[in-house]
């Protein structure tokens, strides 16, 4: 398998633990999923369709025949859906030794809603992801061992930066634009957390290990939405100049399943501008941190009306 010399130095035996991840039934999601199996972990593949989750699974038992894999329906532009995936992963497991929040999506139209009236991207990418770590906490926060929680986010978030929060209920900017929010949205959401800022909806989290990767630039199926000319033109873009899903991956890989990580732990490509390579621990700019525990204060108060309906479209 490609990287095993890197598996065996980096990543201890998984025998008993089980690791979560949304979206795993493609791109990094999958290939994490597959190396971490590999490991000897118990992976939870949470993924939106159960036909190509299952898919995804035995194309990894069929590599890896003694895996110890379950799939199980996630769908993050839906809190109801969230509701029952927590449901069913509670009756399941007693506790998680590490959850990955990959899921997310990049849809071409900017005015397409989630199930609670958010803009899709946002709703599914971030406030999605905020109600599952909301109705999540007390089941993820069980004490020692600390569960690891490990944020995906992307290289674009680093560059985007928030005029106001406006775009969290409304339309603004294109597509791209949106999607770049939502992935600022989350490392703000991660450095608040990582930070130990004290939160309403979120008062227990004491043993949490909290921390976050990005990618690089990968060729993975986050353009799938796209017409098909630009999705293959994308594609073949992304397969000439950056590296792929089984490499991007390594730092969900490494955050789930290294011996020694801690709780604000930001790991990246290594190579130049961080577009590819192995992991590497580097930070967040220093101006994610700017108005984070105000952000998440607004997007407590969004989420619980949004969940009432008082704010579905």
């Amino acid at each position: 398998m490609k990287h095993q010399r890197w598996l065996d130095d980096n990543i201890a035996d998984m025998s008993g633990k089980v690791v979560v991840i949304t979206g795993a039934n493609s791109g990094i999601g999958f290939f994490a999923a597959q190396y971490l199996a590999q490991k000897g972990a118990t992976v939870v593949m949470a993924c939106r369709s159960l036909d190509k989750g299952r898919a995804a699974a035995e194309t990894i038992l069929s590599n890896h025949p003694s895996a110890k894999l379950d799939v199980l329906r996630y769908d993050q532009a839906s809190y109801a859906a969230i509701r029952s995936f927590l449901d069913e992963l509670k009756s399941k497991y007693k506790r998680i030794h590490a959850l990955v929040l990959n899921a997310g999506i990049f849809h071409p139209d900017a005015h397409a809603k989630t199930a609670e009236g958010s803009p899709l991207t946002i709703g599914t990418n971030f406030l999605g992801l905020y109600y599952l770590l909301r109705k999540g906490m007390p089941f993820f926060d069980q004490g020692n061992p600390q569960t690891r929680i490990i944020f995906v986010s992307s290289l674009v978030a680093a560059t985007t930066k928030m005029k106001n929060f406006s775009f969290l209920t409304e339309e603004k900017g294109g597509a791209y634009h949106q999607y770049c929010l939502s992935k600022t949205s989350i490392d703000k959401f991660f450095s608040v957390l990582a930070n130990g800022v004290n939160l309403y909806d979120f008062p227990e989290r004491k043993n949490i290990c909290f921390t976050l990767m990005h990618p690089g630039v990968s060729n993975t199926n986050i353009i799938h939405s796209y017409p098909p000319g630009l999705r293959r033109a994308g594609h073949f873009v992304l397969s000439a100049f950056t590296h792929s899903p089984e490499t991007a991956c390594l730092g969900i890989v490494y955050l789930a399943g290294a011996q020694h990580v801690y709780n604000g732990s930001v790991y990246a490509p290594r190579g130049p501008f961080e577009i590819s390579g192995l992991p590497m621990k580097t930070q967040l700019p220093r101006h994610i941190g700017r108005g984070s525990g105000q952000f998440i204060y607004e997007v407590g108060h969004l989420v619980s009306r949004l969940e009432k309906g008082e704010d579905n479209a």
